[in-house]
């Protein structure tokens, strides 16, 4: 906790080490004595442990909790720890980033996948306003019925293949908003790297990211079918100078194909 957030006289929750690492020690009961920080510390008095009775400063950080939440935190803990117990050996970076031009092209700017073996987190309200627009029906526990849970902070969590089907949703269901978003990006991109070579090489880098972030809006199917028109109505002109052909028509025949191949 931050040092400013904690009360004196009041009781919490402490561990020495924090919630770091998978060995943790059992929470101490802690009265803080003092709040003016010193390089992030604060003065506590153990209440309960092998150093109960002893004042000393301790850093904020390691005061995890209100004694009375201790429950919670201690459930969030563990399945905090069954979700990163998911890491993959290998992580696809790529989908992750596309994930996160869709979650950054929402405007949800509080959602994103984040950390180098990625967590997804973010406010339960911004996830259920994107579920509302994904058309995904059903309760916010729907999208991760295995490890969802809205933490003690209300922030929703989940495991990342349960955020990247959330984002393929929303982008198949709002195709414009990912595709002016990358549009954006990439031609902010090119504009500074003609004075820094930097965002060309960032151009570069994204563009896994954003063509696959394109695919799941539907973009290439809808290039696709462009194409296939665009070929259908050049064999229908195409078919229309031959007939102009046949009946003696040559010279509008061949502006016909003029005007096709210009």
């Amino acid at each position: 906790m931050e040092a400013k957030d904690l009360v004196v006289g009041a009781r919490y929750a402490w561990r020495s080490g924090g919630s770091r690492g998978k060995d943790r020690s059992p929470l101490v009961r802690v009265k803080v004595l003092q709040t003016i920080s010193r390089a992030g510390q604060v003065k506590v008095c153990h209440e309960t442990g092998d150093l109960a009775g002893l004042e000393e400063f301790v850093h904020s950080r390691e005061v995890l909790c209100r004694w009375g939440q201790r429950a919670a935190l201690l459930r969030d803990e563990e399945r905090m720890d069954r979700l990163r117990a998911l890491r993959l050996e290998r992580v696809d970076t790529v989908v992750v980033d596309a994930a996160n031009v869709v979650f950054n092209a929402s405007g949800e700017y509080s959602v994103a996948i984040i950390g180098r073996t990625p967590t997804f987190s973010a406010p339960r309200e911004a996830v259920e306003r994107l579920m509302a627009r994904a058309g995904m029906g059903g309760r916010l526990c729907d999208l991760d019925r295995a490890y969802g849970w809205v933490d003690r902070h209300g922030e929703f969590r989940m495991s990342v293949p349960a955020a990247v089907r959330l984002a393929k949703a929303l982008a198949l269901a709002e195709p414009d908003m990912v595709i002016h978003a990358i549009g954006i990006q990439e031609a902010a991109n090119l504009a500074r790297g003609y004075g820094d070579p930097l965002f060309h090489r960032q151009l570069l880098d994204e563009r896994p990211a954003h063509a696959l972030a394109r695919q799941w809006a539907g973009h290439e199917q809808e290039t696709g079918e462009l194409r296939r028109e665009i070929a259908r109505l050049r064999g229908l002109v195409s078919e229309a100078a031959a007939a102009l052909r046949h009946l003696g028509a040559n010279r509008e025949a061949a502006r016909l194909l003029r005007r096709l191949d210009g």
